[in-house]
């Protein structure tokens, strides 16, 4: 929900007035950022469990939002707003995902010099491929957010640009912020390297699997469970294979959280071939051979395409190669590079580093 949204359904007399809660949670800004005609600068609401965690004694016991880092720093920081540093500083973030990003706006505000890599033609990282699918409407909102604020930063900003140990040393950087992300776990089985096979995310994002009837994911956590429901959707043959006796997603002490209870209702669906308790033995030109962990006995499932979804790596040791481009106490890892963690995780890992840069 956002301002617009808001006047469009009073206008059609839906309503007579509009409330807000979780928008002005991820924004307490929002409504004068559209007086002021600065739409293009408001954080848009994900819709994610945060209010599982605005209760008292409940999951994290603190407030806490995916895309707005001040929440519950009221008492620290003042109308939502870092202090401009002491000294102003040189400072190089690499990685133009959700954490680097946070990190470029949070140095740009402490008043330092800060320039920005990002390797693609655009910024925006893994929210770019999460953002296709017509489910997660919400994160294309954000997507836009993030690169919104490269237009309008007074960072600099290069694209196209893979920042290696050897470029950032010549610039005597005083801080780096280093936010390249994780890649993909890939199975080591035979057949691994077939040409069927995807990362599920990358398989959406250029159609691979358009032309398919039989799709099998590999992996039951969020990413293999929105991907099965998904083509389940376009009318495929979809199988679902997970080692675990259920889903790998989080759940806290009182159950499933918002999101995660859609994504286990949507696999219920009986059209959906759920394979729990078995692994991936190898894969061929045609099919996967699976076996159960339990009785070892071995089945072959039709594939066109298999869609890998069993996890993320951190890319913490390629991030370590910058640790000499400057003082070793100024270099700081943050987002999926340190641990992989949601859009919450990235977002508050690179704001309480430089939020103290």
């Amino acid at each position: 929900m956002n301002l617009k949204q808001a006047e469009e359904i009073i206008a059609s007399g839906k309503a007579d007035f509009v409330a807000m809660k979780r928008a002005l949670q991820a924004d307490p800004d929002m409504p004068k950022k559209y007086a002021e005609g600065r739409e293009w600068e408001h954080r848009p609401c994900l819709r994610c469990s945060c209010f599982f965690s605005t209760f008292p004694g409940f999951f994290m016991g603190s407030r806490e939002c995916a895309v707005n880092p001040y929440i519950g720093k009221s008492s620290v920081y003042l109308e939502n707003r870092v202090p401009l540093a002491p000294v102003k500083k040189k400072a190089a973030v690499i990685g133009g995902g959700p954490a680097g990003i946070t990190a470029m706006q949070t140095l740009v505000e402490r008043g330092h010099d800060v320039t920005l890599y990002e390797k693609k033609a655009d910024v925006g990282g893994v929210i770019e491929l999460a953002a296709i699918l017509p489910e997660k409407r919400d994160v294309g909102l954000y997507l836009e957010y993030l690169r919104n604020q490269i237009k309008h930063t007074t960072a600099k900003v290069l694209l196209n640009t893979e920042a290696t140990p050897e470029m950032i040393a010549k610039e005597n950087y005083d801080a780096i912020i280093v936010a390249i992300g994780a890649d993909p776990v890939i199975p080591d089985v035979p057949g691994k390297d077939k040409p069927i096979v995807h990362w599920a995310p990358d398989a959406i994002a250029g159609g691979l699997a358009d032309k398919c009837k039989n799709v099998v994911i590999v992996g039951a956590g969020a990413i293999g469970l929105e991907y099965a429901i998904h083509y389940n959707k376009e009318g495929k043959n979809v199988t679902l294979i997970e080692q675990q006796e259920k889903p790998t997603i989080p759940q806290s002490a009182r159950g499933v959280l918002a999101g995660e209870y859609d994504l286990l209702e949507g696999i219920k669906d009986e059209k959906i071939t759920k394979m729990f308790f078995n692994r991936l033995a190898s894969i061929g030109d045609d099919s996967v051979t699976v076996v159960d962990v339990n009785t070892g006995k071995e089945s072959k499932v039709a594939a066109d395409i298999v869609l890998l979804s069993v996890g993320m790596k951190p890319k913490f040791m390629e991030a370590q190669t910058f640790r000499s481009c400057a003082p070793n106490t100024s270099v700081y890892v943050v987002g999926d590079a340190q641990g992989v963690n949601e859009i919450r995780g990235a977002t508050k890992t690179a704001f309480e580093v430089t939020a103290l840069i």
